[in-house]
């Protein structure tokens, strides 16, 4: 059944705390061209699909996907809307580009970089020696509007830790569609509440013990659900 407002699949799950709609397949943005090598990785034009559009009007029907490899380690996976003036925490607050290193090639990178264009686009980061999963948007969903952005990745395990500021009652994150606000105010220790602080930062214990690290970089108020399916 798909709730013709939203495009919406319904699909109540029995004893679980997962939503009962879940955004179709083909909901988000598409290819309008190849993926094209840059200086520093890659850049792709991405267009909404006629899903996205139907479920909400109010979102930029053309977006910039760019892929910086800045380090042998790190890389930035940057969206933004096409021909769109946007603000963007200034460099100065956050100076992590003027750090990128010289010559980072496919070769030398700790990670891969791979793109799906079926049944949406999306990109994955995955680490090179094991395979795990750092970073992949194949989930369907991906919302680019002037004010509200959404974009799901797979994790590579449940053993998450990070995001803040909040009261955590335990180190690991409990991965049972919890919601996490993120958004600086004054207020007492009392039960989830945000805090004084805000870190879009998290960390993943992969299944070798390794670990890997993302930063939502974004200045506005966030929520992140997790989910360990």
């Amino acid at each position: 059944m798909v709730a013709a407002g939203k495009r919406c699949v319904y699909n109540r799950v029995e004893g679980s705390s997962a939503p009962w709609c879940h955004y179709p397949d083909s909901y988000g943005y598409r290819a309008s061209g190849d993926v094209q090598e840059t200086a520093t990785g890659y850049q792709v034009t991405l267009t909404r699909s006629p899903e996205a559009r139907a479920g909400q009007s109010a979102g930029f029907d053309d977006v910039i996907l760019e892929v910086d490899m800045q380090t042998d380690k790190r890389v930035r996976v940057k969206m933004y809307p096409k021909d769109v003036e946007r603000w963007e925490v200034p460099t100065e607050v956050l100076d992590i580009e003027n750090r990128s290193q010289a010559g980072v090639t496919n070769s030398t990178a700790h990670y891969n970089v791979t793109f799906s264009h079926e049944p949406t686009f999306s990109v994955r980061v995955s680490r090179k020696s094991t395979g795990a999963t750092i970073f992949d948007t194949s989930v369907p969903g991906l919302v680019m509007s002037e004010q509200f952005l959404q974009v799901t990745s797979h994790l590579a395990t449940d053993r998450m830790y990070g995001l803040g500021e909040h009261r955590h009652m335990t180190l690991q994150h409990d991965m049972d569609w919890k919601l996490w606000s993120m958004f600086t105010h004054d207020a007492p220790l009392n039960s989830d509440w945000n805090l004084y602080s805000q870190h879009p930062v998290y960390m993943i214990m992969e299944e070798d013990g390794s670990a890997n690290m993302v930063l939502l970089k974004n200045s506005n108020a966030m929520g992140v659900y997790l989910d360990r399916h």
